[in-house]
């Protein structure tokens, strides 16, 4: 993707791809919320902030990544009303659903590396059973105003290196988990994570959540490791 500006609805990262955007692109998710896919029960029930809407997703899928020293725009402000707070730091939840930014089940063999991940209208990214996954220097910055913001839930994911990155959300940075789906005989584990030289910001929730009581069938945790990571409350102004 050259330099420029682009605009689109959902996007479906296909096995074998590389989406490079070059310095200078900026692909900003559609102010509508018609324009997005919603992603199957069928093969991830878990629905976030009642709402199934995606603007990158894929399943089954390996050798993916996003690339390159351009944005990725959710446009995320948009979808608020946002001359109301609630909270005392957040806009108030719309009536509509909210994209979530990037959305991969099953996934082998993923690679983020370079690109801004900029105000997604809710969580940034979700990876759920997905295994060998590399983050390197990609930068996920969020309007501190827009509620339920995380940086990334790895859910019952194993063999994550993520390393040199910047968060700022809304919501917790990281989120660790390992879900076991109603009816599912198979244990839940999330395992072999591996964050470094990270740096996390956030005012209103963690940095790193390593499971939570709120989770269904909540499953194990093995071999996670975070070092050299900086901490510290978010700017507000960005």
């Amino acid at each position: 993707m050259p330099a420029g500006e682009w605009t689109s609805g959902t996007i479906w990262l296909r096995s074998h791809v590389e989406l490079h955007l070059e310095k200078g692109a900026r692909i900003s998710g559609s102010e509508k919320w018609q324009d997005y896919f919603s992603f199957p029960e069928s093969v991830c029930p878990i629905t976030p902030e009642q709402s199934d809407k995606v603007f990158f997703y894929a399943w089954d899928a390996e050798d993916v990544a996003i690339t390159g020293e351009g944005i990725v725009d959710g446009n995320g402000p948009t979808f608020f009303d946002r001359n109301a707070i609630l909270w005392g730091c957040f806009w108030p939840k719309p009536a509509t659903p909210r994209p979530r930014m990037i959305q991969l089940i099953r996934c082998r063999g993923i690679r983020l590396a370079g690109v801004m991940f900029k105000d997604p209208p809710s969580w940034t990214m979700l990876l759920r059973q997905c295994e060998d996954v590399v983050f390197d220097g990609i930068r996920v910055h969020v309007d501190q105003h827009i509620v339920n913001s995380d940086g990334v839930d790895f859910d019952t994911c194993r063999h994550v290196r993520v390393r040199n990155c910047s968060f700022i959300t809304g919501d917790d940075c990281f989120a660790i988990r390992a879900i076991r789906l109603p009816g599912s005989q198979e244990r839940a584990i999330c395992e072999d994570i591996l964050v470094e030289d990270c740096t996390l910001w956030t005012d209103y929730a963690n940095g790193v959540r390593v499971g939570w009581e709120c989770d269904p069938e909540g499953g194990a945790f093995e071999n996670l490791t975070f070092r050299n990571i900086s901490a510290r409350r978010a700017e507000r102004s960005m």
